[in-house]
């Protein structure tokens, strides 16, 4: 299980402990408020990440002492956030450096159970959304937070997703790779961000190890494409590694490292990167599901309606790289009105799928009132109004843009 709630104390505990315990001395110091977010890469074809790493462990640490917040995700094939807090605040006025220093230190120890228990899920590894995950996890830090770092502990051979280093990637040009990368719109936004990076390039058994030059290369690709992203400072760091391959994780398929075969000047250039997408299904949020206030886009039952649209969240979540139509629709009425009105209720929606994570650029918000085309009349042929027809009526559809098939109605 990737989830570790209940896999920690609650770190409130420790904090509890020293209220108890009193100050000593006076401490003025000011630390800024950090806020973290550690990718973890324990996956197939990669060692053992190593929970007192000296980077890891730093981290850690100032984030704990500034009592900021930290976010874990697991790198794998589909990358997950598996834990995420904000350290507590004492409270104590005065608290000495030396009480202050043996909290961080409790905290730490707490939250090392949590590193130590992160482990790959699913089969292969999708670095890159990792990042993305621990970008928006910062991205959305309390304003009061003045310092955010992204610390990135895997060997960055992704081999799923925009980045697969299976289709020759170590010989490309870094520019074009970032290019294509910038035109599926999949760089994040790391504006404001350190990034951090342990074990870039070191590889376990089955994969075969990297040379000098090919890790180079890979800590090339992936700086530019994290300065691309707007990153305040980008540093790979060198730490040791366990030496201890990771065990009983689905598989990672292995990138061809034949020194011959990488350092070979290709010509011509490889082709341009593109991203196979397999439409995701349409889902339908009808009226017994997602149900509206009459003539409002408020949600009757807010609870049930966000039960239902947590599951098209998580479903869109998985699929990343699918931009879907959040389309409204209305019984019959006045046109313009219809079309306000639906346009407000698949902007509810949106809200909706964006607080569980969606990313707004994934989302394409319309409103096609009582006119589209899965429209049914709900009058009869005297002019009666037919509300169960009508009800059918009221709905607001995900449509994936690449569904051709629905798309063509529109």
């Amino acid at each position: 299980m990737k989830r570790l709630f209940n896999a920690i104390k609650l770190l409130i505990i420790a904090a509890a402990v020293y209220f108890l315990t009193g100050c000593a001395g006076n401490s003025d110091d000011e630390v800024s408020k950090l806020a973290t977010a550690m990718a973890v890469g324990s996956h197939s074809n990669a060692d053992k990440m190593p929970v007192n790493s000296s980077t890891a462990t730093e981290v850690m640490y100032q984030t704990c002492l500034s009592y900021g917040e930290i976010t874990f995700i697991a790198i794998d094939g589909s990358p997950q956030v598996v834990y995420s807090t904000t350290i507590p605040d004492p409270g104590i006025d005065g608290l000495s450096a030396e009480k202050k220093d043996e909290l961080a230190q409790e905290y730490v120890a707490q939250l090392q159970t949590v590193f130590n228990g992160i482990t790959a899920d699913t089969a292969e590894v999708n670095t890159l959304k990792a990042i993305q995950l621990g970008a928006q996890s910062l991205q959305s830090a309390d304003s009061d937070t003045t310092d955010k770092i992204l610390l990135i502990m895997d060997s960055g051979l992704s081999t799923e997703g925009y980045l697969c280093f299976q289709d020759g990637l170590l010989r490309a040009d870094t520019e074009d790779i970032v290019e294509a990368l910038s035109e599926a719109q999949a760089i994040p936004d790391l504006d404001g961000v350190d990034v951090r990076w342990a074990f870039c390039g070191e590889t376990a058994y089955p994969q075969e190890p990297l040379s000098t030059a090919q890790k180079e290369k890979l800590r090339e690709i992936w700086n530019e494409i994290l300065v691309k992203a707007g990153a305040e400072s980008v540093e790979f760091t060198n730490d040791f590694t366990t030496g201890i391959p990771v065990e009983n994780c689905p598989g990672v398929s292995t990138v061809d490292a034949d020194e011959e075969d990488i350092i070979v000047d290709i010509s011509p250039a490889p082709e341009p990167i593109r991203i196979a997408v397999e439409p995701i299904q349409t889902v339908i949020l009808d009226n017994a599901s997602v149900q509206f206030v009459g003539d409002q886009a408020i949600f009757l039952d807010e609870i049930k309606a966000r039960e239902e649209i947590r599951a098209v969240a998580d479903q869109l979540l998985a699929h990343p790289d699918n931009r879907v139509y959040v389309i409204g629709t209305t019984a019959s009425g006045d046109h313009d009105f219809c079309i306000r009105l639906s346009e407000a209720r698949a902007q509810a929606v949106a809200n909706v799928l964006m607080e569980f994570g969606v990313p707004e650029d994934q989302l394409i918000p319309r409103g096609l009132g009582c006119e589209d085309p899965w429209h049914i009349d709900d009058h009869d042929a005297n002019g009666a109004w037919i509300e169960e027809n009508a009800v059918q009526n009221r709905k607001v559809l995900i449509i994936d843009v690449d569904n051709t098939e629905d798309t063509s109605l529109l």
